[in-house]
């Protein structure tokens, strides 16, 4: 088993307000693919150039190789469902979206991923995603377990696990803090989306004024606001 750590999700605004206590990161999914390896990729060209990709025996093959793709990674889910409260896995009595989940699954369908020469779920990939309703710490928790469940995989050549992360805001402080700027930008000049310009108020409402720009004005959010007052005290 291959288990990886994907942080690519987090935005260059997101770690921003990470830096600047206003954010942090959290666990957003587990992505499971099952991944021929390379002895196993060059066994699968062989017999590719040997009948060739428009035979009858290559689609026979391939069929195959789905269903043993599925069949193997299916297990992994099963036992994933047996230790978490998994949504949508099985019948939605079971586990239901209104109920205090774990985990939220998903996965293709073979009349996607092999275009009508099967169909039913095809669990060669699949994902696992945390419920956005829990804090960043029951996350975790979930994960720790997971990561405790997982190893019983551990001499699986062809699994590949993806930890996937996002950031979750701090809306209450963000809020807050934001309406305390509000008097140290207004009227100041700023760059907003790489535009030049002036921050502007109603009494309400803060906007930006792209510079010479008599029309068109861009209502700024909590989030911009405070993005913008860092900018200025930099």
């Amino acid at each position: 088993m291959q288990i990886i750590h994907d942080h690519s999700y987090i935005s260059q605004t997101g770690q921003e307000f990470i830096s600047h206590g206003y954010a942090c990161e959290s666990v957003y999914s587990l992505r499971f693919s099952f991944v021929y390896t390379e002895t196993q990729q060059g066994e699968n060209r062989a017999y590719a150039d040997e009948v060739g990709f428009q035979s009858n025996a290559w689609s026979a093959y391939t069929v195959t190789n789905a269903r043993q793709r599925s069949k193997h990674m299916e297990r992994i889910a099963a036992v994933m469902a047996q230790n978490f409260k998994v949504c949508q896995y099985g019948s939605e009595d079971e586990v239901s979206y209104s109920s205090d989940w774990d985990l939220f699954f998903w996965c293709n369908d073979f009349s996607t991923t092999m275009r009508g020469l099967l169909t039913g779920r095809d669990y060669g990939y699949f994902t696992l995603s945390f419920n956005s309703r829990h804090n960043p710490e029951r996350r975790q928790e979930i994960l720790d377990r997971a990561m405790r469940v997982l190893e019983l995989f551990a001499d699986d050549e062809n699994l590949h696990v993806a930890v996937q992360y996002e950031t979750v805001m701090d809306d209450a402080k963000i809020e807050h803090d934001a309406k305390l700027a509000i008097p140290r930008i207004a009227g100041q000049k700023c760059v907003y989306s790489s535009m030049v310009g002036r921050v502007e108020t109603n009494g309400e409402a803060l906007f930006f004024r792209k510079k010479r720009s008599r029309k068109y004005i861009y209502r700024l959010t909590d989030t911009e606001i405070l993005s913008i007052s860092w900018q200025l005290s930099a």
